[in-house]
């Protein structure tokens, strides 16, 4: 057995296939069962809409018919007549309230039944005398009813039509058919307002066999007419988008869940019937059948771990073995070996622990060393750093033996030399004012002018605006060192260097101008054309300016040369204006 690979032993108790083939069997039971249970309650929901629309039909049919024989009906004739002639006949009054008390029981729904001529109510079963009506709602159902005479029209959930003390707001649906002569002309219309609550009994609760299942009516204005409970979820404007595609049932997400909508149109009314429901409650007893299918797969699964526990211990020993030298590496014993005559993944995994430690006690000697170097250098470093502090102070000591022998030329010079070397030796900043770049320059041509007298002459000018701005330190050295070494000191004749910071065009330009003898055109065009515009020829440290240019403020920065021959060389530092530039404001 120690020979065969760990993969081998597995596969040879065959768990790999016995946990797919559990897994698969469970997955595929599950979903194929969840499929038919699902299916089914949406053919339960479609068939459920379908009767509620079809109890609509018969029961708006109804209506309609009603209301059409009570236009045509003899009595209301005889009402528009009587009135038409000035008089009222309190028996055809009275035999007309009966006739509309039977339509009244016959149908649970209406709210009042109405005769209307022009805009006058002549009979209302309301109880009221002379109530007031709307004029723009009566003249819209006299359009409709005059276009086609023969129809009955039902509205729109809405307020009443009456504007009397008895209209409390409450809406109402509304049918109406045109009472016409003997010529056929329209001559009064016979109005039904019916309650929307009392369509509620459509919505078939009592066949309904889902909970959670949301059913409504909704007019052709969108508007809610009944449904089987109170307060369902404001799903409607997503479920009308589409239902009006052409989409009859469908799936749609609401509030992070997924639901499924079912719904009707009805071709009399223009109504439509939705029934909606969480996904989830389709199959309401999908976890414990999943819980069913979970333990079946667990217990097989189970069984086969059990046969597996003889290749337990010819495993779980030499792993153990090997978690023991680890501990003894782990406590420093960095030369331990283990002995090792197995052929398979453990034999191998043994190898690779024995080549490590080897690696490791090779590593720790080669780090140990490379310490004791390093330490050895930063001594050497710290020592390098006395001697720059050590001249500092020996000029300090310079200057106040000269101040006291009244030597002040020459102890301007030292103190302007031992500001350079503090300057220099000041590692702590990267970044400076332009202000203070203009003083180490200020104290650098001082030194210069020293060593050149009256051959060097120069200025510096700096517009307020920029004193805060932050430079790289010794950024402006390099040009003033070239523009001395090749346009003051190779010459007899005095020298002039102009040092200027100003704004331009939206950017920042800090100027070193000599009156040098410049530069031919074809040494200018060479120059120019060179990597970073800047060639061997400006030296090193004008080269190390533009790649701390770039580094600090990015490719938007450069380095202009202009020349021109016997007249002199210009440099210019052009870096971007921004509100804030590594912290300086300009």
């Amino acid at each position: 057995m120690k020979n065969l690979s760990f993969k081998q032993k597995l596969l040879l108790i065959g768990v790999i296939p016995v946990m797919i083939l559990g897994v698969l069997i469970g997955f595929l039971t599950y979903n194929d069962a969840k499929n038919i249970v699902t299916n089914a309650q949406k053919e339960v929901i479609a068939d459920t809409v379908y009767r509620i629309d079809v109890n609509l039909n018969m029961k708006v049919r109804y209506i309609s018919e009603s209301i059409r024989s009570a236009a045509e009906n003899k009595l209301t004739g005889d009402l528009i007549c009587n009135f038409n002639s000035g008089t009222k006949n309190p028996q055809t009054i009275s035999e007309m309230e009966t006739y509309c008390e039977g339509i009244t029981r016959a149908f649970d729904a209406i709210s009042s039944i109405s005769v209307i001529t022009g805009t006058q109510v002549l009979f209302t079963t309301r109880g009221e005398d002379n109530p007031i009506i709307s004029r723009t709602v009566v003249d819209g159902f006299y359009q409709k009813a005059v276009e086609k005479p023969e129809k009955v029209f039902w509205s729109n959930l809405d307020t009443s039509m009456f504007l009397d003390s008895m209209n409390d707001g409450s809406k109402v649906l509304t049918a109406y058919g045109s009472i016409r002569d003997e010529g056929g002309n329209v001559i009064g219309l016979l109005v039904v307002e019916l309650l929307p609550a009392s369509f509620s009994n459509l919505l078939l609760e009592n066949q309904k066999i889902l909970s959670h299942q949301y059913t409504y009516i909704v007019d052709k204005n969108e508007q809610v007419i009944c449904a089987d409970r109170k307060g369902y979820p404001d799903f409607y404007n997503i479920i009308e988008k589409k239902f009006s595609e052409g989409t009859r049932r469908f799936q749609f997400d609401w509030n992070g869940e997924k639901y499924y909508a079912c719904g009707q149109y009805n071709g009399l009314t223009g109504w439509k019937t939705f029934s909606v429901i969480s996904v989830k409650n389709l199959f309401a007893d999908s976890d414990s059948l999943k819980n069913h299918i979970s333990w079946l797969v667990f217990g097989t699964v189970s069984f086969m771990l059990l046969a597996i526990l003889l290749m337990y211990q010819s495993i779980t020993r030499p792993l153990n073995d090997l978690s023991k030298a680890m501990k003894t590496v782990q406590d420093g014993n960095f030369e331990f070996q283990m002995d090792n005559d197995r052929k398979d993944e453990i034999g191998q995994l043994t190898d690779s622990f024995n080549y490590m430690v080897n690696k490791i006690n090779l590593l720790i000697r080669e780090v140990y060393q490379e310490k004791l170097a390093q330490k050895t250098a930063e001594i050497e470093a710290l020592q390098a750093q006395i001697n720059p502090h050590f001249l500092y102070n020996a000029l300090d000591s310079v200057n106040w033996m000269l101040i006291d022998r009244g030597e002040t030329d020459i102890s301007n010079i030292i103190v302007s030399l031992g500001k350079l070397m503090q300057y220099c030796i000041d590692t702590d900043n990267a970044l400076v004012t332009l202000e203070q770049e203009y003083q180490y320059i200020q104290d650098y041509l001082c030194v210069q002018k020293n060593r050149l007298e009256e051959r060097l002459q120069y200025s510096l000018e700096i517009e307020q605006p920029l004193n805060e701005l932050l430079v790289p330190k010794l950024i402006l050295q390099p040009l003033v060192e070239n523009s001395i070494k090749h346009a003051i000191e190779p010459y007899k004749k005095q020298g002039f260097i102009n040092i200027r910071s100003f704004m331009r065009e939206g950017k920042i330009n800090i100027s070193v101008q000599d009156n040098g003898c410049g530069m031919s055109p074809e040494q200018l065009r060479s120059l120019r054309q060179s990597d970073k515009r800047i060639s061997r020829q400006t030296g090193i440290g004008v080269k190390n300016v533009m790649r701390r240019l770039n580094l600090f403020f990015g490719d938007d920065s450069e380095l202009r040369i202009e020349s021109e021959q016997g007249i002199g060389t210009t440099m210019t530092i052009v870096i971007p204006a921004a509100d804030d530039i590594n912290g300086g404001k300009v």
